[in-house]
């Protein structure tokens, strides 16, 4: 099994398979929720996101993510640093599904026959 995974430290095509499905579920489930108009209980993080102002000291992370978009003429400012949050949810599902590889590979490593 976990050689069909990985097979000496490269990826498979499997394992691309497996890990492209996974991004691109996460990206689309994230850009699902995407709007033009953001809610009122959301304040806080869109002005931080869009970069109108102050909200603490966390602020410059979400503005590099939205300043990428920024540039495309893809709705208002909001749904650009949605888009942006999307993107980067897709990169953290990137990194937890090579990281669950890795691990499922060593845990079933003692396991298979050499």
């Amino acid at each position: 099994m976990a050689h069909a995974m990985k097979s000496r430290g490269r990826a498979t095509p499997f394992s691309l398979a497996v890990t492209g499905i996974v991004v691109l579920a996460a990206v689309l489930l994230s850009a699902s929720g995407a709007n033009s108009a953001p809610p009122g209980a959301h304040d806080d993080g869109v002005v931080r996101a869009v970069g109108l102002g102050w909200t603490g000291l966390g602020a410059g992370l979400d503005r590099l993510a939205a300043a990428v978009l920024v540039v495309l003429p893809l709705g208002t400012r909001a749904l650009r640093a949605s888009i942006a949050s999307a993107l980067l949810t897709g990169a953290c599902a990137w990194a937890c599904a090579d990281l669950a590889s890795r691990f499922a590979e060593a845990a079933l490593a003692p396991l298979l026959p050499r």
